[in-house]
């Protein structure tokens, strides 16, 4: 039931997010993001606009740490350059955690920053029992937007080894701008099926989104051949194919009570 819920939130981005009431604040703002063709069976690829700072999406740099024997590091699903983009006040965000099973790891942290350095939202973690990549919702404050249209955050996903040492912390950096999509985005978006959504959005460079709907999907349809091809591609086209087969789990859930609300 979850799953069909979040699925169904995938569907509503596609169809009815975008109406002309936010069209006041977007105008500013408004991308105008080429669209490449989208072919109905070719597997979804993402089209890089970025040109700024690449982030640090891999964990490393620590020769002693928790997680020394995983086989694969900690690892932020986004694309290497900047900007990366989201329609959404609160997107999905998605990690390759290794398993922390038989490790002295201390806790996980979530951290946004604005472009001021000022943080906010905070929150810790619970505790994966198995390797894979999850998502991680950025829930806030249900009175207002998290993210504001056309502003740029950072957010850092950090591996506590030792609480008495933060020091030891294993950080990996992403970052998020919330944009309105042009028109022709929003027009194609309207009569698109969740997949098509997840193409358009990728193909204009919007990496959050297609992401989340397309997670949604392989939640959905673990077995679907085309959505396994889909999701190498999309990982792929950001150089984090090796990344694709490894499962695909649900949910990091908050450790109650350890929230920041902006």
């Amino acid at each position: 039931m979850l799953m069909q819920q979040k699925l169904g939130v995938s569907i509503i981005l596609c169809s009815i997010l975008f109406l002309p009431v936010n069209a006041t604040i977007a105008l500013p703002v408004e991308q105008n993001l080429p669209i490449s063709q989208i072919l109905p069976k070719a597997p979804i690829r993402f089209q890089d606009s970025g040109n700024g700072k690449r982030m640090r999406r891999i964990a490393g740099g620590i020769r002693e740490h928790c997680l020394l024997r995983a086989k694969r590091l900690l690892t932020v699903l986004t694309p290497e350059k900047n900007p990366v983009l989201t329609t959404s006040e609160h997107p999905q965000l998605f990690a390759y955690i290794p398993e922390t099973a038989n490790t002295s790891v201390q806790g996980f942290e979530l951290v946004l920053q604005d472009a001021d350095e000022q943080v906010i939202y905070q929150e810790q973690l619970q505790f994966n029992q198995k390797p894979g990549v999850f998502s991680i919702n950025l829930t806030g404050n249900s009175q207002k937007p998290l993210l504001e249209v056309g502003q740029e955050y950072y957010w850092y996903l950090t591996v506590i080894c030792d609480r008495s040492d933060r020091s030891l912390d294993i950080v990996t950096t992403g970052k998020v701008q919330r944009i309105i999509p042009d028109k022709n985005l929003i027009n194609k978006l309207k009569n698109a099926s969740p997949r098509e959504c997840a193409a358009l959005y990728a193909a204009s460079g919007i990496w959050y989104d297609s992401q989340a709907i397309l997670a949604d999907l392989l939640r959905q349809r673990p077995n679907d051949p085309a959505l396994k091809a889909d999701w190498q591609s999309l990982l792929e086209s950001v150089r984090l194919g090796e990344i694709a087969q490894e499962p695909l789990e649900g949910e990091l859930q908050q450790v109650t009570g350890d929230r920041l609300p902006p």
